[in-house]
């Protein structure tokens, strides 16, 4: 069977659309990243944001990291960003944790805070161990290791 992107679309969008968040994600992801389709910012966000809201933390961390680094066209936005890596992180999302205590490590459009930055750290720390058994989240460029 030969790859269709533009029908495997229709089939993320309708499973959106009733409700499956990792539809939304996947419809999400492949308009921002323009998978065999036409890039398209803006549907990007739309689905990332509806998988948010239907509580898919990865989703949250994909476009609160966006935000914060105004990556893949996004604008920069702190307070967004804060909003849905905080979110993603208290859905059990590795990506959001660390980049919400790297914000707060090193001032990235907050101030300075030890305390919040250590407290990310550490349930970055426990979301690691229930998955994997280590206890050393990393990143690099806003991007798990």
């Amino acid at each position: 069977m030969e790859k269709d992107h533009a029908d495997a679309m229709k089939y993320y969008e309708s499973a959106c659309k009733y409700g499956f968040p990792r539809g939304c994600s996947v419809a999400g992801m492949v308009y921002l990243e323009g998978q065999g389709i036409e890039k398209n910012i803006e549907k990007g966000v739309q689905y990332l944001s509806e998988a948010c809201r239907q509580d898919r933390g990865e989703s949250c961390a994909v476009l609160g990291t966006g935000y914060l680094l105004g990556r893949d066209n996004i604008s920069k936005d702190i307070e967004k960003a804060k909003l849905l890596l905080g979110k993603g992180c208290e859905l059990g999302s590795l990506q959001a944790c660390i980049n919400l205590s790297r914000m707060h490590k090193m001032g990235d459009g907050v101030p300075k805070n030890t305390s919040l930055a250590e407290k990310y750290k550490m349930m970055a720390v426990k979301i690691k161990q229930s998955k994997d058994g280590t206890d050393q989240p990393g990143v690099r460029l806003g991007r798990m290791q």
